[in-house]
């Protein structure tokens, strides 16, 4: 036996048990074509989609042109920029979070990483230890 729940894809509020076994293969009929219908603009906007990566996919970002050398000593000079190491400032994790390319040549650069500092406070070493475990 139905519940008494309203489906709200009846366009009326009657609920499915008092409709009748015509009606019911009437909304089955309706709801089936909405389908058909979501999925077709389902499709055409998933065109769309593969159309904009495609073109985002083909632009050439200059800055990702730089050979990798380059690239890391860009890294290292930014990171020197900052002034004392063992202050507050953004970590190489920084720099490899951009994207893909920057990624691995961060993660590629040895000289990069002894510039990043932990959290360390002299009045609270316990800190220090909970990052290090």
């Amino acid at each position: 036996m139905c519940h008494m729940t309203r489906n709200p894809f009846f366009s009326t509020m009657a609920t499915i048990e008092h409709l009748t076994n015509a009606q019911l293969r009437v909304s089955l009929v309706d709801v089936h074509r909405k389908i058909a219908d979501l999925q077709s603009q389902l499709a055409v906007l998933r065109a769309e989609e593969m159309t904009i990566s495609d073109a985002l996919d083909s632009i050439v970002y200059p800055v990702l042109s730089l050979p990798r050398e380059m690239t890391s000593e860009i890294f290292l000079r930014y990171m020197e920029s900052l002034g004392d190491p063992y202050s507050p400032r953004p970590t190489p994790l920084v720099l490899a979070s951009v994207c893909k390319h920057w990624r691995e040549v961060a993660l590629n650069c040895p000289r990069l990483w002894p510039a990043m500092t932990a959290p360390y406070s002299p009045s609270d070493p316990q800190i220090l230890l909970n990052v290090l475990r």
